[in-house]
């Protein structure tokens, strides 16, 4: 059970409490000053871990609980510039309403591990360096966590920054750098917590070894199997690492927001991974630069998400990370190890109600992933992947499906099932694939592929099926193909099909040129010549507030998807435009625009100063206009009463800017939603 579950409930029926606070500075030669009161002997050293492992002499009180003072340890330099190094863990716990930050963000304090960590005061392990666990309200930012480099494989890696059993958590402008050593992390939130937060922080120049980022992480343990072949193992690092290991409950409300991971040699492991009992996670307008395995992991059913309780596997129903949502990310050059395997920039392996929407991966080797890599009868499911430009990935754009077979598995292959992937922009893709193409499909069932762009490279498919990985019901339509040399919509699909019967449907998808608007500065938005433009299904259903149990939200001021510039999709009155922009060159006329599903008349549009609005319809009652602009913003809220069957209605909108609207129109529980021009 969680702690101070009666602290909580109490707290919050009392009256606001103004709690004191306490600032405690020290230097890294040890001299410690209370801002109201004596640290003990001003002139006495005290190390960092002691400060913080001894609350009752220095934060002057027994037991730091949540109704007591809010304590703030800031860390300054030393007089000669000098920061705080340290051969001792530092481990806090049961701590409450606790500060932790360099005195000047712009130029701050780092906590550099020596070689050979002994055993904080409690006798934690000496491999994490820095560690808060049961614990509330705690923040840690504007501080540098450094570690050492271990060339020396047999030599367990350093966890710099770690945080377990805790709740309301914020982790800001942190800078993780240089730590080497087989097995380390950067970051690490383990067992449960709820609502922690990681922003603006950096994890540059670590990972499995310093040497050359291409070496094989691959070895020979030296242990044979039945059949006498050698079992293989392999080095990693973990740059930042969400992991739910704990069946007693979850870790959940976690954002991951604005941070850059660059320059990480992981091995077999990941930059960012969601895993095991994690669940309401989001990773938001993160960069990922030159790493050397996947960028964003969101994983599932892996036996190495153990319950320490127990020692045994979360329970297979808590043992995927699940709705999370991965937005506005940039992922660049996550490339395996001298090719060895497909690093995917972003990487759903064996997750399940997840939104992938937004982001740009590019130079990776595969775009974006869908798979299960466990065995078992496992699955991912209910993946959306919406929105997205993914451009110039060698092995491929998009792959969906489990590579798993009877032969290779030794069990039940796993799927990938009940997933959308629509209106994403790729890119010339899959240039060194055998065979090159934009999407490949794998063992999979019941998922929808529409609504894309595949801007094929001239001697590329645009989907290849693998051969010997059965998969069912992969409906494509809707969707664009385009190459640059050649006109005929040849090399579509790859003919090595079998044991699939086909690819099916694209019956009401085209081959016709985006019309991009600059490649070359990767500005993917369509011009007005698009054949993208209001070719989309008609009956596409936008993402809302209500999807993932009410946890997607697109932006604070629409519940309307935004497209990948940020603009509001139309769906009602105008039909969307495939691939990830919504065209703002509407053909629009300069007389009136009828939408012929409605009794609504717009006119004229475009127009100068004012508009008129016909109604003809049986409705009386109370009409409502509503006026955004592009980024989905309201911008003016008219009412008006509608008493006549056929009504017309002038508005004057002279006021705003020139450029393209939106209005909606609602009257009763109909809406309409039509663009207009303002010239």
């Amino acid at each position: 059970m969680r702690r101070n579950i009666i602290v909580f409930l109490i707290a919050i029926f009392l009256p606001a409490i103004f709690f004191a606070q306490v600032e405690i500075h020290i230097t890294p030669d040890g001299i410690a000053v209370m801002s109201d009161g004596d640290a003990g002997a001003q002139n006495n050293p005290y190390s960092l871990d002691y400060i913080l492992s001894n609350a009752s002499v220095f934060f002057g009180i027994a037991t730091n609980s949540s109704t007591t003072t809010v304590t703030s340890l800031i860390l300054h330099h030393g007089a000669n510039g000098e920061n705080f190094e340290t051969n001792k863990a530092i481990f806090l716990q049961n701590r409450y309403n606790l500060i932790v930050r360099s005195a000047d963000p712009n130029n701050p304090v780092k906590i550099k591990a020596e070689q050979n960590l002994i055993q904080a005061l409690d006798g934690s392990s000496t491999d994490l360096l820095f560690t808060i666990r049961d614990s509330n309200n705690i923040v840690v930012k504007d501080i540098i966590f450094e570690g050492i480099d271990i060339t020396d494989t047999n030599i367990t890696g350093y966890s710099l920054v770690n945080f377990g059993y805790n709740d309301d958590i914020l982790i800001e402008n942190l800078t993780i750098q240089n730590n080497w050593g087989a097995g380390g992390r950067g970051l690490w939130l383990f067992g449960w917590g709820n609502n922690t937060v990681i922003r603006n922080c950096l994890l540059d120049n670590m990972g499995w070894t310093s040497q050359n980022g291409d070496i094989n992480p691959f070895y020979d343990t030296g242990i044979d199997d039945v059949d006498g072949n050698p079992i293989m193992s392999c080095y990693g690092y973990a740059g930042a690492l969400i992991q739910g290991n704990e069946n007693e409950d979850s870790y959940e409300d976690i954002t991951v927001e604005n941070c850059n991971f660059m320059n990480l040699t992981t091995g077999c492991n990941e930059v960012l991974t969601f895993t095991g009992n994690v669940k309401k996670f989001q990773a938001l307008d993160n960069i990922f630069q030159t790493n050397t395995n996947i960028g964003i992991a969101i994983a599932g059913h892996y036996p190495t998400n153990r319950d320490p309780d127990t020692n045994t596997p979360i329970n297979a129903n808590l043992n995927q990370a699940r709705y999370g949502i991965v937005r506005g990310n940039e992922v660049y050059n996550s490339n395996f190890a001298r090719g060895l395997y497909p690093a995917g920039g972003i990487y759903c392996d064996g997750c399940k109600d997840v939104v992938i929407e937004g982001n740009l991966t590019q130079g990776n080797d595969v775009g974006i992933s869908v798979g299960c890599e466990n065995a078992g009868g496992l699955s991912a499911s209910n993946v959306t992947v919406i929105n997205n430009t993914i451009i110039e990935n060698p092995k491929g754009g998009i792959y969906i499906g489990s590579f798993l077979n009877d032969d290779n598995v030794g069990g039940t292959p796993s799927t990938v099932q009940n997933c959308i992937i629509r209106n994403n922009t790729l890119y010339k893709n899959g240039m060194i694939a055998q065979p090159n193409g934009e999407v490949f499909v794998n063992r999979s069932e019941n998922n929808e592929f529409y609504n894309n762009i595949l801007h094929m490279r001239n001697n590329a498919f645009g989907v290849i099926a693998f051969c010997d990985q059965p998969f069912s019901n992969f409906n494509m339509d809707y969707n664009l193909f385009y190459r640059d040399d050649e006109i005929q919509n040849s090399r579509i699909n790859d003919a090595c099909i079998e044991p699939n019967s086909n690819l099916s449907g694209n019956q009401n998808s085209l081959f016709g040129a985006p019309t991009f608007v600059d490649v070359n500065s990767n500005n993917f938005d369509i011009q007005q010549a698009s054949a993208a433009i209001n070719t989309g299904d008609p009956n596409t259903q936008i993402l809302t507030t209500n999807f993932l149990n009410g946890f997607y939200h697109s932006d604070d001021i629409t519940d309307n998807e935004l497209d990948y510039g940020g603009n509001i999709r139309i769906f009602n009155s105008v039909r969307i435009d495939i691939g990830a922009y919504e065209s703002i060159f509407e053909p629009l006329s300069v007389g009136a625009f009828d939408n012929s599903n409605s009794n609504i008349t717009i006119y004229p549009n475009s127009f100068q100063t004012d508009i008129n609005i016909k109604m003809v319809s049986s409705y009386s009652g109370t009409v409502s206009i509503r006026l955004y602009n592009l980024q989905g913003k309201l911008l003016e809220n008219i009412t008006f009463e509608k008493i006549q069957e056929s009504q017309t209605e002038k508005i004057n909108f002279g006021y705003i800017s020139n450029g393209l609207y939106f209005i909606d129109i609602k009257m009763g529980n109909s809406v309409e939603k039509i663009k207009i021009l303002k010239q």
